[in-house]
This record gives structure tokens, C-alpha cells and sequence, in this order.
């Protein structure tokens, strides 16, 4: 599989290629994912971090789905956060989107996210069924 066939384009979720990366790199049945932010057309982001982390999720499922995956083949996902006090709002969240068959998680506090508005950024792997 050449670097080309790797790549997954994702129209929907924004053209990344401007910033030097791609939201979806897929390597054999291994699907890797940017983070991913509630933004708008022009890369802003806003909502309160209910909202925000909402469509961060969204935007993953988006991504695994575009490489011919589900929500069910994530197996990783590392949460940023500027207030990891609110962890227990995204957790909320996740359980209402995924169910019960959770991925491992990592929840990281940060300082800042890009774009300076984000207050949350997901990130992901998924590995894709046979």
C-alpha cells in the first residue's frame, strides 16, 4: 500500500492537508486518527465543553466511519483537556454515544489546544474487522 492509498480523505471533517497533516492514516486493518475539535469552517471553535466534546466524539466517529469503520472498532482514544475537572461531563457523553464496549482512554490536562478556543481535543485508533 503506497504513503497515497493510506491517506483517507475526509471532506466532511475539514482539508488538514493546509496545516501539514491528515485526519485519517489507515495501515492495513490499523485506522489512526488526528485529534479531533469542535470547530467551525474557519477552524473556530465554540459551545461550552459539553458542546464541544459532543462534536470532538462526532468528528472521530466521522473519521473511523470515512476509513469503513464503526465506533465499535475504536480501541484507544486520548482526551485532551484544558479542565480535567470537567472530565466527568465527557464522560457522561461518551457512555450516552458508545454504549457499553468502551475503548481504553487516556485523559491528559493541558494548557492550550489548537484552535485557542477548543476546550477539548480527542484523539483516536481503531482497529477495523475483518
Amino acid at each position: 500500500m503506497g504513503h497515497s492509498e493510506r491517506i483517507v480523505p475526509t471532506p466532511e471533517l475539514g482539508e488538514p492537508e493546509q496545516f501539514g497533516y491528515s485526519n485519517v492514516v489507515k495501515a492495513g486493518n490499523l485506522v489512526f486518527l488526528a485529534g479531533q475539535c469542535a470547530i467551525d469552517a474557519d477552524y473556530n471553535s465554540t459551545g461550552d465543553f459539553a458542546e464541544q466534546s459532543r462534536e470532538a466524539l462526532e468528528r472521530v466517529i466521522q473519521a473511523v466511519e470515512a476509513a469503513g469503520g464503526t465506533k465499535d472498532d475504536i480501541v484507544t482514544m486520548t482526551v485532551y483537556m484544558l479542565d480535567v475537572r470537567k472530565g466527568r461531563i465527557f464522560t457522561e457523553i461518551r457512555k450516552e454515544m458508545f454504549g457499553r464496549d468502551f475503548p481504553a482512554s487516556t485523559v491528559v490536562g493541558v494548557a492550550q489546544l489548537m484552535p485557542p478556543d477548543a476546550l477539548v481535543e480527542v484523539t483516536a485508533m481503531a482497529v477495523l474487522s475483518d
